[in-house]
């Protein structure tokens, strides 16, 4: 998947925040795939978004948007709208724990919230329930202070709290929801970066 990565000023409660937006520039669709806990390699489009932040650091930004569909042209991503609801759980759930490497190095560069819009209902419903089965998983794992625990920890507080799937569009996420959200997550981000400083 080719993407544009940009930079957006967001005007909050707080004053101005920078969001890197990113944004397909071709129709992307994905089919429906097994998925195989064993592997937990980021694909090459999470490696593309990765190195799109660490270029974008000097920015500062506090906020990532992935825009599941572009305001002109035809990039897009979706899932196949034929897709059953178990296999869209079951590819998002394929996708995920690349994902969460992303994210995790994503919040020691000091971006506090991943959010993805303009999502059809199809890949909504498949993240969403991919989340709900990573969080069940992950809530055992969490007790204790060695390595396993913490990134255990680190993971499930970043499903629960910073990463959201969104069929609702983009202008209307930045206007309604994100000013207020961004500002409060800022709040809550200093015990969870030092916890992903620890986390490899």
């Amino acid at each position: 998947m080719t993407m544009d990565f940009d930079t957006l000023q967001i005007e909050t409660p707080g004053g101005p925040r920078t969001a890197l937006v990113i944004t397909p520039v071709e129709d992307t669709v994905v089919a429906a795939r097994r998925h195989f806990p064993s592997n937990k390699a980021m694909s090459e489009s999470d490696q593309r978004i990765l190195d799109g932040a660490r270029d974008a650091r000097s920015a500062a930004a506090s906020v990532c948007i992935f825009r599941a569909k572009a305001p002109v042209g035809d990039g897009a991503y979706r899932f196949e709208q034929s897709m059953s609801d178990p296999d869209a759980v079951s590819t998002a759930l394929g996708m995920l724990d690349g994902q969460l490497r992303v994210y995790r190095e994503m919040l020691r560069l000091g971006i506090c919230l991943f959010l993805h819009t303009d999502l059809d209902p199809v890949a909504v419903h498949g993240f969403r329930g991919a989340v709900d089965i990573r969080v069940e998983e992950l809530e055992p794992l969490t007790f204790g202070v060695g390595p396993d625990a913490k990134k255990a920890q680190l993971d499930l507080w970043l499903l629960r709290n910073l990463n959201f799937f969104f069929s609702l569009g983009f202008d209307k996420l930045i206007a309604t929801i994100l000013p207020d959200k961004l500002i409060l997550m800022e709040k809550r981000m200093e015990r969870i970066r030092r916890l992903a400083q620890e986390v490899e």
